[in-house]
């Protein structure tokens, strides 16, 4: 899916934390994920917006399968605050 080849992150001290998936390519989420690993290789943030059940998680989700990074989940909403 063209993203394999990308320097991954350190060795996870939680290794559980790495996404474990499986993961379909298709033409536009291999866009996706190199447009994705481009942002992240350049140190700028990443946000991704779309309708419910497009597949953000998923995509997410393979990155940092492929990087060898942790992910948490974390979910918020419109009442969200600091605090």
């Amino acid at each position: 899916d063209g993203v394999r080849s990308a320097r991954p992150c350190a060795p996870p001290p939680r290794p559980e934390l790495v996404p474990d998936i499986e993961f379909h390519t298709s033409t536009r989420h291999a866009a996706a994920l190199r447009e994705m690993l481009a942002d992240w290789a350049a140190g700028l943030p990443l946000l991704l917006l779309g309708d419910q059940g497009v597949g953000k998680n998923k995509l997410c989700d393979r990155l940092l399968q492929l990087l060898r990074c942790e992910r948490e989940y974390v979910q918020l909403h419109r009442d969200t605050t600091l605090q």
